[in-house]
């Protein structure tokens, strides 16, 4: 068939020639899809490659809806697929347009191309091992600055011994003010039950009041409960990055993690 777009254009086929073009078109058949229909399906069997001629697909991860790139006209997805048996998807790729057209050619149709050209065999061949060594150096790269990155921060971070003095006064603090306002808080309280006892006419009001401030006692205590949990958290998570950092093993979490989710 004669393709809508040229190979040459997607950069694993970059080094057919015209011939190579042509038989290659034969192997593709077109295919459209609607807004929201997923062209691969993250951890299913990749089935073939996909070239997008309109519209536009989106790339997801499994368990958001954040999208995190986006492909457009002359754009693949699955030419993994067509070197490695049994290929699975590492994304969502959803249609984000109205609608798409896209090019593809399965998987056992390209085996048989390949089998039946050696020049078309050693064009492909070529230009997916430049793909691939090109995508390593770039994966190679990102890891290298996020790495970089991460050791600078925490490596600021254990070095500042003021930082891990002020998350343990916080904490310190936290569990004094809470203490402090509760046990004011039930003094007040027994005042107020003592004053009742006394003025017989005032006993109902004065109850009311006193049920008012257990209540808040109870609330109050429960969130400074809660708040120095946190920072207990907070300081054991600051604590491993210091022995990661000295290369000692981090110690296990203990306490509810949900409670940071709050």
């Amino acid at each position: 068939m004669k393709l809508e777009i040229g190979l040459k254009e997607i950069p694993i086929f970059k080094y057919l020639d015209q011939t190579e073009t042509e038989i290659l078109g034969e192997a593709f058949e077109i295919c459209e899809a609607k807004k929201g229909e997923k062209i691969l399906t993250f951890g299913l069997p990749v089935q073939g490659l996909y070239i997008l001629l309109e519209g536009e697909v989106g790339v997801f991860t499994e368990a958001s809806d954040t999208q995190l790139a986006k492909i457009v006209r002359g754009g693949c997805v699955g030419e993994m697929s067509l070197l490695e048996d049994g290929q699975r998807s590492s994304a969502h790729i959803i249609v984000t347009t109205e609608t798409a057209r896209l090019l593809f050619c399965e998987q056992h149709r390209f085996d048989e191309l390949l089998k039946s050209s050696a020049s078309v065999a050693l064009s492909f061949y070529r230009g997916a091992a430049e793909l691939v060594s090109k995508r390593l150096r770039n994966t190679n790269e990102a890891i290298s600055k996020q790495l970089d990155m991460a050791q600078k921060i925490m490596g600021e971070m254990s070095q500042n011994s003021h930082l891990s003095q002020f998350l343990g006064k916080t904490r310190s603090s936290i569990d004094n003010t809470g203490s402090n306002m509760v046990g004011q808080l039930l003094g007040i309280v027994l005042e107020i039950d003592k004053v009742a006892k006394r003025v017989e006419s005032e006993q109902a009001h004065l109850g009311e009041i006193g049920q008012k401030l257990e209540a808040l006692v109870l609330t109050e205590s429960q969130n400074f409960d809660v708040i120095s949990q946190q920072m207990d958290l907070i300081m054991q998570f600051f604590n491993n990055m210091r022995r990661v950092l000295k290369g000692e093993a981090p110690q296990e979490i203990k306490g509810d993690l949900k409670l940071l989710t709050r």
